[in-house]
C-alpha cells in the first residue's frame, strides 16, 4: 500500500484581493497547501520560510515587481518550482512588462476554477 502523499504547496501571489481570495479558496478546496501573498517583494520575503513550493501562480503586471521578474528572483531560492502566469492583459503588454514571448505557462484571466485547477495538475504532473 502506498504512503499518502503530502499536500503539494501553491503560492499565490496576486495584487486584486478577490481574485487571490477566489484563487486561494479554490485550491485550498482541493487539498493544496496555499501560501498567498498581494506583492513580488512580499512574495520574496515569504519564500524564504517555505522550503518546498511545487507551484507558484503569480500575475504578470503587479506594481512594484512584475511577476516575470518575481519569477526570476525566486528560482534563486526555489529552482524546482514550476511557475504559472495570470493575466487579464494581452500579447504586446505583456510582453512589455517581461513575460517571455515563447515557452513560459499563462492562463488568461478571467479563466474557470476547474481551468485553473487542470492548469495547475498539469504542471505537477498529476493527472
Amino acid at each position: 500500500m502506498a504512503e499518502p502523499q503530502p499536500p503539494r504547496t501553491i503560492f499565490v501571489v496576486e495584487d486584486e484581493p478577490a481574485v487571490r481570495e477566489l484563487v486561494r479558496v479554490a485550491l485550498q478546496d482541493q487539498g493544496f497547501d496555499v501560501v498567498v501573498a498581494s506583492n513580488g517583494n512580499d512574495a520574496l520575503e515569504l519564500a524564504v520560510h517555505h522550503p518546498a513550493i511545487d507551484v507558484m501562480i503569480t500575475d504578470v503586471i503587479m506594481p512594484d515587481l512584475s511577476g516575470p521578474e518575481l519569477a526570476r528572483r525566486f528560482r534563486f531560492l526555489h529552482p524546482e518550482t514550476r511557475v504559472l502566469f495570470m493575466s487579464g492583459y494581452s500579447g504586446d503588454t505583456i510582453v512589455q512588462h517581461g513575460f517571455p514571448a515563447h515557452g513560459a505557462e499563462l492562463i488568461q484571466k478571467p479563466c474557470s476554477v476547474r481551468e485553473l485547477l487542470e492548469r495547475v495538475r498539469t504542471l505537477l504532473g498529476s493527472p
